[in-house]
């Protein structure tokens, strides 16, 4: 199923991590000592997030551009400001991305952000609302439309799915 989605190739099984996804392989030996059934799922979430994060690097992690909207700054950042502060303008940035990516450059950065959404939902009790500012959005309920829009649940519904236990 992977493959078919294109996340893995048979022919390359072994592919990077970015380095914010190799501190989820220190917690295999606490999930490995589990009981069943709860090692089995959490083994289970544990493989797609890894499987996940290797993707990221396949979509150009290692470039400094699309780096810089994954993580960046989580205000309000316009992508004209995100282009400015590396020295691009708007439109260059745009087709650097695409070509990099594929993807547009305001896509990008709400993937990055959706993404350290689910790890903060998954991995602390921090209020959902908190989440959202720290992501750079001043409504949580915003926030929560476009989590539910983007995951296809809302960010309460995906903290219970995911909990580390």
């Amino acid at each position: 199923a992977y493959e078919e989605l294109g996340m893995l190739r048979r022919n390359e099984p072994v592919l990077p991590l970015p380095p914010w996804a190799l501190g989820g392989v220190n917690r295999l030996p606490a999930i490995a000592r589990l009981p069943e059934p709860r090692l089995g799922a959490q083994l289970a979430i544990w493989l797609h997030q890894l499987i996940g994060a290797t993707e990221v690097v396949e979509a150009g992690e290692q470039d400094p551009v699309l780096h810089r909207l994954r993580y960046g700054p989580s205000g309000p950042a316009t992508i004209a400001g995100h282009a400015g502060a590396i020295g691009m303008s708007g439109e260059m940035l745009r087709q650097h991305v695409q070509r990099v990516c594929g993807l547009s450059p305001k896509r990008v950065q709400l993937l990055g952000r959706m993404n350290r959404a689910k790890i903060a939902l998954a991995e602390t009790d921090t209020a959902i609302a908190r989440v959202a500012d720290s992501l750079g959005y001043d409504d949580d309920t915003y926030f929560s439309r476009l989590f539910r829009r983007e995951v296809g649940m809302t960010p309460s519904q995906f903290r219970r799915s995911y909990r580390r236990r």
